[in-house]
């Protein structure tokens, strides 16, 4: 996938105009550096909305998200994916599995993911999950 950097909004929005139409309608778009912002979810918001506004077609996925902009409701509804190492951070200093496909579901369902996508994860470990269910 594509994937926009910068350090501005101005910078994500040139990137993305430069990749002009080699990036097709319904396309997914990665968004880096995230990381680096994660101080103020207001900024990365910023710079999704910005991308949105250019182009509102783009599935973004979001590298590097923590759960401080995870939780920022202007930040989730810009995203269609994020990926994130906290969940296995939290796992492994806490003396649980940081590779237990529960840890990542539980994660998600406390951001606010997906029930469904988090059912069909256990349904491919092996186990039994029920959408609602903790």
């Amino acid at each position: 996938m594509p994937v926009l950097q910068g350090r501005s909004t101005d910078d994500y929005r040139r990137h993305l105009a430069a990749y002009g139409e080699r990036i097709s309608h319904n396309a997914w778009v990665g968004v880096g550096s995230l990381c680096k912002r994660q101080g103020d979810p207001a900024i990365i918001a910023g710079i999704l909305d910005a991308i949105h506004g250019d182009r509102p077609d783009r599935r973004l996925h979001g590298f590097g998200c923590k759960l401080t902009s995870l939780l920022d409701e202007r930040v989730r509804r810009r995203l269609a994916t994020a990926d994130s190492m906290a969940w296995s951070f939290a796992a492994r200093f806490e003396g649980r599995d940081q590779n237990a496909w529960i840890e990542a579901a539980r994660f998600a369902l406390g951001v606010g993911g997906c029930p469904e996508a988090v059912s069909l994860l256990a349904e491919r470990a092996g186990w039994r999950w029920a959408v609602g269910q903790s």
